[in-house]
């Protein structure tokens, strides 16, 4: 997929050298003074950077988590089918022998939302050789050679909103036996000792539909980070200006960070306890290889130092995270930067 669009920049690319160099032709009387190197600092300010979240409901095989309670493992692995390391929060969940516990999903679950947060900054560094020239007039040389630079890039994307609908809340009953149940607010330990709740769940299934509403706060953070080579070419517009094209392979590695904190809550609930708030953070690093192309002007302040303005695009595979019930897609695909700075050549 990558070759055809190669070919069409590539072709953009002639023509703006063939006009630099027709466009040149009227200002340079004079050959240019060789200098085979070429040193660039330059800031860089990165757009089209988005995310894509995806809400989803617990894994089918971690047990759901109890707004007003919990049952879990315990140190001895629930040895025997009990626990205890199980807590409960009100007095009105003792039914009939069990334990009521519930447990809501959120308004967000099975939706995707899609955010940006441009710019990011970040820098790089660059070393060119010139390795010939070619003359495209009797004064116009194009010069070309091959270029190498360290870049990084500071991702910072932040959202913040608020969901309303609806969620189904779900009774889970775990039957007490012969034990003697603590006085509520009870909250039993994972080394225990203390009263052992049976892990088997009892008749349970009851649910409710209730309205809810979901605010939810999205972070995701991290450096994109790599070495990047290829070619260039320059036509010098005049004695002062520069056109220069450049391109070629990134590799980048991205360590980034998704966390996210979501709180439901439920205006019309019956039940004392509201669901407790989620949240969750992973972090994920990737190389990443694929294209980039520059394209930028400088000015000469000296005869070995230049300003230049430019802009930068990269071609790259998206980014994948997850974190508790949150998976993340950063759109890393096309990204556009605007750069400048400080060139130096010998």
């Amino acid at each position: 997929m990558y070759f055809p669009l190669m070919l069409q920049r590539a072709g953009w690319a002639a023509f703006l050298l063939g006009a630099a160099a027709w466009a040149a032709e009227a200002q340079l009387g004079e050959e240019i003074e060789v200098s085979r190197n070429r040193v660039n600092f330059s800031a860089r300010f990165a757009f089209n950077v988005s995310a894509r979240v995806t809400s989803g409901p617990t894994s089918p095989n971690v047990p759901p988590i109890f707004d007003d309670g919990y049952v879990r493992t315990d140190a001895s692995g629930n040895f025997g089918g009990k626990t205890w390391y199980w807590g409960y929060d009100h007095k009105d969940q003792l039914v009939n022998g069990n334990l009521e516990f519930h447990a809501a999903n959120s308004p967000r679950d099975g939706t995707s939302e899609q955010f940006a947060d441009d710019p990011h900054a970040g820098f790089e560094i660059s070393y060119g050789r010139e390795l010939g020239r070619i003359a495209l007039s009797k004064h116009v040389p194009l010069i070309w050679g091959v270029s190498g630079s360290f870049s990084s890039l500071d991702l910072e994307l932040r959202h913040e909103d608020q969901v309303p609908g609806s969620v189904t809340r779900t009774t889970y009953r775990y039957p007490v036996g012969n034990i003697v149940v603590p006085l509520a607010p009870y909250q039993g330990s994972f080394y225990g000792p203390g009263p052992l709740l049976s892990t088997t769940l009892g008749p349970s299934g009851d649910t409710k539909v209730l309205p809810a509403v979901s605010d939810l706060a999205v972070s995701i953070s991290g450096l994109v980070y790599g070495l990047k080579v290829g070619p260039f070419a320059e036509v010098p517009l005049s004695k002062r200006l520069t056109i220069a094209l450049g391109g070629g392979l990134a590799a980048l590695n991205s360590d980034v960070k998704l966390s996210y904190t979501e709180t439901v809550t439920l205006p019309s609930d019956p039940d004392k306890s509201p669901p407790p708030v989620r949240s969750a953070s992973a972090s994920h690093g990737k190389w990443m290889v694929g294209f980039y192309g520059n394209a930028s002007l400088a000015f000469a302040l000296t005869d070995n130092s230049s300003v230049f303005l430019g802009g930068q695009y990269h071609h790259l595979d998206d980014l994948n995270l997850r974190a508790g019930t949150k998976s993340a897609v950063i759109g890393l695909g096309q990204v556009l930067e605007v750069t400048g700075g400080l060139r130096f050549t010998f």
